[in-house]
Order: C-alpha cells, then sequence, then structure tokens
C-alpha cells in the first residue's frame, strides 16, 4: 500500500488478471518495456530531502517547487550518464522485480530517482510473459538505447539484445 493512502500500487500482474477476468484472451496481453528512464528530479518534502526513491510523497504546499519534474529520459543516456561517478546509485526492488536509480545530494533540488529498465528486468518480465502464456511483449521508445559509438549490434542496442534473448526466443 502506498504511504498515505488506502489504495494498493498498480503491478502488471494486477492488470493482467483483471483483463483475464475480463474475458480477455492471454495471447492478446502484451507486457510494457519501455526503453528510456523515467527521471524525477528535485521536490521537497520528503523524507530525504527530494525525489530518491520510489514509493515517496512530497510536499504540496508550494505546488511551484513541492512536486518533482519528471522527465523521460532516453535509456542510452541512462547508461552512459547516470553512472555512479555522477552520483547515482543503483538499486533493484526484489519484491516488484525492477531497477531503480537514485541520487541525494545536499540540495533537494539536485536529488534523483530514475526508474528504468536494465536486462534483469526484462528476462524478469520474459519469465512472466512465458509463465503467463501472455502473448508477447510492446516496447516503447526503441530507438531509446540506440549507442551509435559502440561496435556491435548488440552494443549498439544492449536493451534491445535483451529484448532478443529473454524475450524473442
Amino acid at each position: 500500500v502506498f504511504p498515505g493512502t488506502v489504495r494498493h500500487l498498480p503491478s502488471v500482474d494486477a492488470s493482467v488478471q483483471a483483463y483475464l477476468a475480463a474475458g480477455i484472451s492471454r495471447r492478446k496481453i502484451g507486457i510494457g518495456i519501455q526503453l528510456a528512464g523515467i527521471d524525477w528530479a528535485g521536490g521537497l518534502g520528503t523524507n530525504t530531502g527530494g525525489a530518491t526513491r520510489p514509493c515517496q510523497s512530497w510536499d504540496y504546499a508550494n505546488h511551484d517547487r513541492g512536486a518533482p519534474v519528471v522527465t523521460a529520459v532516453p535509456a542510452a543516456t541512462v547508461i552512459r550518464q547516470y553512472t555512479a561517478a555522477n552520483g547515482y546509485v543503483e538499486n533493484f526492488d526484489a519484491n516488484s522485480l525492477t531497477p531503480w536509480l537514485s541520487r541525494q545530494r545536499f540540495a533537494a533540488a539536485d536529488d534523483h530517482f530514475v526508474s528504468f529498465e536494465n536486462a534483469r528486468s526484462i528476462r524478469a518480465k520474459g519469465n512472466y510473459i512465458r509463465a503467463q502464456g501472455l502473448g508477447g511483449a510492446i516496447i516503447f521508445e526503441v530507438s531509446g538505447d540506440y549507442m551509435p559509438g559502440e561496435k556491435g549490434a548488440d552494443a549498439q542496442h544492449p536493451l534491445m539484445a535483451a529484448v532478443r534473448e529473454y524475450i524473442a526466443h
């Protein structure tokens, strides 16, 4: 349950089960994979200052400064720039099977929480798709992982390589 609410967080499994209960065929259900990170930057009033991790709430008292700024960032940018050298810490939620990045700075405006996909989360989605007998995956921002300076197709498209390995087979 999300702090401060009585509602459970949405989940892929709950959505799939609802579609199945409504009579939708398993083969017509696809699981989304977005080749972009969602960067929640700044914000005020969380227990860490700014947005730095999942399920945080923030202070809406000052709307122009309270809520974080949310931006979609290409996966290639996340891979290349959202690194430990730039102050980001990679985490993996064992319950939701999703990765996320955190950067906590002295000033809340410089804090970041970034949700994204990696090979591990793509593998987990592939396992779920097969276990549930679903139709497949729906890829968003398909060019988002393109890294033109890398050698070889898999290095140029590391997340699409994971999709091919864990879902397309």
